[in-house]
């Protein structure tokens, strides 16, 4: 016991010694790192939430924005569990569900393809750009974009194929998505800081993700799409929801015990093995149904290891294969977006690289 505690103590200065370095670097002002490693859970705070002198330090129960991993931890779980449940098919076109799609070709696009991204929408211009039209003119926009190739041919990361994913699953169930996610999934696995409206949690501690004509961006999405949305009253499928890393970990221990946690089951073996099974893809990037499988700063990771990021300044990493995960949460958008994602993927590299072999 006393040498797993001295290894334990070895692997938090090694984190220590990297997010100090990244927040000297101004990677990022501030975050948490959370990790299961040999049955155990750390979770470890660094910095703070902006560059300001006073600013607050960031707590263990910090709130981050996830950005896109949204995509992983609510949305596609959401939609594998009605499939289990048999309220949807994998083969499904998606016209069953949202009619509204009036692109030609679009009776070939099925459920999975959106969960693969093999559904490539051909946009004009970034959808974000028509985000200050509000959330029905980006509906309008979504409905109406065609696609570039027939379903299934290509891959192409996006957010389409998720906000669609939303609705359908808001459609079979007749409820909203935020309100599917907490009965599925976050308030069965005790996960109390993960939401997407924020401001419901009066005493969460937020950290900023942006600032934006001269105001922080704190207590609603980072993303302009999801953002349009949550003004209008709406969550969307793949951005805008915020968690802290204690319960991004809880929801990680359910997948490494094979969907099942604390004598309940939550997902089943075939699905649990879809998450980790690469099915689409291109050079750079490997998707399954819902998660991340191959990207550049996964290189070297053990086999079978699966997770997504989010352009915040997230990553959850979940290894079933050396029963490990880690949750990377930071802001590192603050208070401007970086002009690329280098810094924020050495440092996903580096710690993923320690806490998972």
């Amino acid at each position: 016991m006393v040498q797993y505690l001295q290894d334990m103590a070895g692997l938090d200065d090694a984190i220590r010694v990297h997010m100090l370095t990244a927040i000297e670097q101004q990677v990022f002002p501030g975050g948490v790192v959370g990790y299961i490693r040999d049955g155990a859970a750390r979770v470890l705070p660094f910095g703070t939430l902006t560059y300001q002198d006073n600013a607050p330090s960031v707590r263990a129960d910090t709130l981050y924005d996830l950005a896109s991993a949204t995509k992983s931890v609510c949305t596609a779980s959401v939609i594998l569990a009605l499939i289990e449940q048999g309220r949807l098919a994998l083969d499904d076109p998606v016209i069953w569900y949202v009619p509204e799609l009036v692109m030609a070709g679009r009776e070939a696009i099925l459920i999975r393809h959106l969960l693969a991204f093999n559904a490539v929408f051909d946009l004009d211009q970034p959808l974000s750009s028509y985000a200050g039209e509000g959330s029905e003119a980006l509906l309008h926009r979504i409905f109406a974009t065609p696609l570039r190739y027939p379903p299934g041919s290509h891959f192409l990361y996006a957010d389409i194929p998720y906000i669609l994913l939303g609705i359908v699953a808001e459609r079979v169930c007749q409820t909203g998505l935020d309100e599917l996610a907490d009965t599925m999934f976050f308030d069965p696995l005790h996960m109390r800081h993960t939401t997407f409206r924020p401001r419901k949690l009066k005493a969460a501690q937020i950290a900023p993700t942006e600032v934006s004509n001269g105001q922080d961006i704190a207590y609603e999405p980072h993303d302009e799409k999801s953002r349009a949305f949550y003004r209008a009253g709406r969550v969307v499928g793949h951005a805008g929801l915020f968690s802290t890393a204690h319960d991004l970990l809880r929801f990680c221990q359910m997948i490494l015990q094979d969907g099942e946690l604390d004598g309940r089951r939550y997902l089943t073996h075939e699905t649990i093995s879809r998450m980790q099974t690469e099915i689409a893809g291109d050079s750079i990037l490997g998707f399954s149904l819902g998660w991340t499988t191959r990207s550049s700063y996964m290189a070297g990771l053990p086999p079978g290891t699966f997770g997504k990021s989010g352009f915040t300044g997230t990553q959850v990493f979940i290894s079933p294969n050396t029963h490990g995960c880690m949750v990377l949460l930071t802001n590192r958008t603050y208070p401007q977006r970086p002009k690329d994602s280098v810094a924020i993927n050495n440092v996903k590299h580096t710690l993923a690289g320690l806490l998972l072999k």
